[in-house]
């Protein structure tokens, strides 16, 4: 069995109303029909959608146990709590937090559905709210199972980047009015471009197994024997981001859409479309009519593009295209500026994240060989550069008299407040130091910014924790042991490796990338290019960093990785120290630890998308503050969440 639920939000109350939510759910439900799909639909053209409802169809497919492939498709408005965690907002979400959907949380529980493969689509804008009524968590749409250990596949489809709005066309009639990443995604899967359609058996290329000539003159002259045709994400990814980009030029040239797809290895994976043999023979025939007489406009413009890339435009898509090495041996490129696509569709920025920054002239390009790699940094744009350079140089105090406490960098501090007596100071450069003199009950540092903002941050026996801020927002937190630690010599001798580590993932954490894939594409542990797994790279220095630990963490449950985040905490365990709170809880260990869990809630504030897991654990205060917290990275508590959880402290 197959199912879709296809969700189409047009009126969020208190938001903007969307034109083509509704209709785009709609033909997706269509699309799925047609695929043989079981397809609910839920959209508030007559009346309101609740997250009720929704929950309750998703688990009734649970129960029935012989789902193999489920596909949650949303279309409407959506935030961002922080750079990691989604909401959709449902009818009603205005007025009650519940009635939004907890991507985030539900991609998590998702995974002990026992469904092999699950795909999220969402249409939807990936913004900070502008009103703190829309900050609530939301509700997950997947029932609390007990983990079966069955493998489960995740692909996640995001119409835009995080901290970006996702467009929509309007019109008078439902034609003239559609998103573009639905508008798209439904073209790719219906099969209009034909060159995506492959072989189920054979991996073969539609439009190479059959010669369109003779295919024209003899529909029987060959088939494809035992089997389908069928469309799969990894061959479209790169051709959904082109057209949705190139969707978005085309209303207004200035306009731009960039989808982030994120998607899991399984073999065999499944395939989201398919079409029998007669249907595909169709599909081919209808295309090449069509665009018989736009085939050479169309190779030449590739060509120009790609000559245009050249002289310094290079971007991942057209590295992508099948037909690159083809054309640049038509055009009879000189072998000198051949260039490798593998690497650079690594390297080169794509033109939105490197708008900024000069481009070398045609002159400029040299040959690329494995002894004249480009510079990662590359791949990155300017405000990431200057985050990264910003964390990078951030140095905190080497030590306390005490061993414990916390530089501050990039911003003033009211006070900080903790169960444990604690000084506050300047050094002769001016810069706020926090010296702690710990004790038994020594958790929970609370940092108040002038503002009147604050952050829960975990003191660490014998680690002084640097806390960079760009203005008054906390970019990351960096724990480093104190200079009379036993631990000391080993930084000193990785500090270049763990710096590199700390700036690059918390860079990339703060802008919402998936920083899985960053440290997969760049960094190995001896700062070489392609490292396999992000968590496993972080993880290797959690002993002398333990923030390091906590963004692995993050990374495999990203990954769905549970033995590796388990592995992370038995070694976190056995230190004489306080437990990172979310550590703990995504090891599922908070019961455990609860002597020494260290801050009194999750750093992280996508930590916060898991509370089902321990909001029955935490002071009653916390759960009240938790309704009053600042889209940001780490967990920041607005001045009237900051009033709440002094009450803590007294």
């Amino acid at each position: 069995m197959k199912n879709i639920i296809s969700i189409g939000i047009n009126n969020a109350k208190g938001l903007p109303p969307l034109q083509s939510a509704v209709s785009g759910a709609e033909q997706f439900a269509a699309w799925g029909n047609s695929q043989g799909y079981t397809v609910d639909l839920f959209i508030d053209a007559l009346q309101r959608v609740s997250q009720t409802a929704i929950f309750d169809r998703i688990n009734e497919i649970i129960e029935e146990r012989t789902c193999e492939q489920l596909i949650i498709f949303f279309a409407g408005h959506g935030i961002l709590k922080s750079p990691s965690q989604e909401i959709w907002l449902l009818s009603n979400a205005q007025l009650n937090p519940n009635e939004s959907i907890n991507l985030t949380g539900s991609i998590d529980i998702a995974r002990t559905s026992g469904i092999p493969y699950i795909v999220f689509i969402s249409d939807a804008c990936r913004v900070l709210p502008n009103e703190m009524q829309f900050t609530g968590n939301g509700s997950v749409i997947f029932p609390i199972l007990d983990d079966t250990n069955q493998d489960c596949a995740i692909d996640i489809l995001y119409a835009t980047r995080p901290g970006n709005p996702a467009l929509e066309q309007t019109g008078q009639s439902n034609s003239e009015r559609f998103g573009l990443f639905t508008q798209a995604l439904l073209e790719v899967l219906n099969g209009n471009y034909p060159e995506l359609i492959k072989s189920k058996q054979t991996n073969e290329s539609l439009v190479n197994y059959y010669n369109v000539q003779e295919l024209t003159t003899n529909k029987e002259y060959k088939k494809l024997p035992k089997g389908k045709w069928s469309i799969d994400s990894f061959s479209s990814e790169a051709h959904i981001k082109s057209l949705v980009a190139k969707k978005a030029s085309d209303i207004k040239i200035t306009l731009k859409q960039n989808p982030e797809i994120r998607l899991e290895y399984q073999n065999p994976k499944p395939s989201i479309a398919e079409f029998d043999d007669n249907t595909a023979k169709n599909i081919l025939l209808t295309y090449s009519q069509t665009n018989t007489e736009n085939v050479a406009p169309a190779q030449a413009e590739l060509a120009n593009k790609i000559l245009g890339n050249l002289r310094g435009k290079l971007t991942r898509d057209s590295l992508r295209n099948d037909s690159f090495k083809d054309i640049i041996n038509k055009l009879e490129v000189p072998s000198e500026y051949i260039i490798d696509e593998t690497l650079y569709e690594r390297h080169v920025p794509t033109d939105d994240l490197y708008e900024n920054i000069d481009r070398p002239d045609f002159s400029d390009i040299k040959p690329i060989g494995n002894k004249d790699l480009p510079d990662p940094q590359a791949k990155f744009d300017t405000k990431f550069l200057r985050r990264l350079e910003t964390i990078y140089k951030s140095k905190g105090r080497d030590s306390f008299e005490t061993q414990t406490g916390f530089t501050i960098i990039g911003t003033e501090i009211q006070t900080s407040l903790s169960n444990s007596p604690l000084e506050i100071f300047k050094d002769y450069e001016n810069t706020t130091h926090i010296r702690i003199h710990p004790q038994d009950q020594s958790k929970t540092a609370l940092i108040i910014l002038q503002n009147g903002n604050s952050i829960p941050i975990a003191i660490l026996d014998g680690y002084i924790g640097t806390l960079v801020f760009e203005k008054e927002t906390l970019l990351t937190i960096n724990y480093t042991p104190s200079q009379n630690s036993y631990k000391y010599h080993s930084y000193l001798k990785n500090e270049k490796g763990i710096g590199i580590a700390r700036s690059y993932v918390a860079s990339a954490a703060n802008d919402g990338f998936d920083y899985i894939k960053t440290f997969k594409d760049d960094f190995n542990k001896d700062g070489q290019i392609n490292f396999s797994n992000a968590g496993s790279y972080l993880r290797q220095d959690k002993d002398i960093d333990p923030s390091l630990g906590l963004y692995a963490v993050y990374a495999f449950r990203q990954e769905g990785k549970i033995k590796d985040i388990k592995s992370v905490y038995r070694f976190m365990a056995i230190q004489k120290n306080n437990i990172l709170f979310d550590i703990a809880m995504l090891a599922s260990a908070l019961t455990d630890e609860k002597n020494r869990l260290a801050p009194f809630c999750p750093m992280l504030s996508l930590g916060w998308a898991y509370r089902h897991q321990f909001e029955s654990l935490l002071d009653p205060i916390i759960i009240e503050a938790s309704n009053y917290l600042v889209p940001s990275l780490w967990t920041t508590f607005t001045p009237r969440g900051t009033q709440l959880i002094k009450k803590l402290f007294t």
